[in-house]
């Protein structure tokens, strides 16, 4: 655990604790994109065709997501 004297008075550590968090939660959503769906490599043409892909693989990742969060509600 850190002391009290890791914490500088403006919070900067406290600010790139989070930050990194941040980046860490969109970063899985990004790997299991790739991994499980079909960000890796896309089977369609066209920007509105990935856009859709890319829509669909997130709002799949959402009800996943929610899934875990409303079963860990008490």
């Amino acid at each position: 655990m850190l002391s009290d004297e890791h914490f500088s008075v403006d919070g900067t550590l406290i600010e790139a604790w989070a930050s990194h968090k941040s980046f860490q939660r969109i970063e899985e959503c990004f790997g299991r994109g790739k991994v499980i769906g079909p960000l890796r490599k896309t089977h369609v043409r066209g920007v509105k065709k990935v856009g859709f892909v890319f829509t669909l693989t997130f709002a799949a990742y959402n009800l996943v997501r929610l899934r875990k969060l409303v079963g860990a509600a008490p």
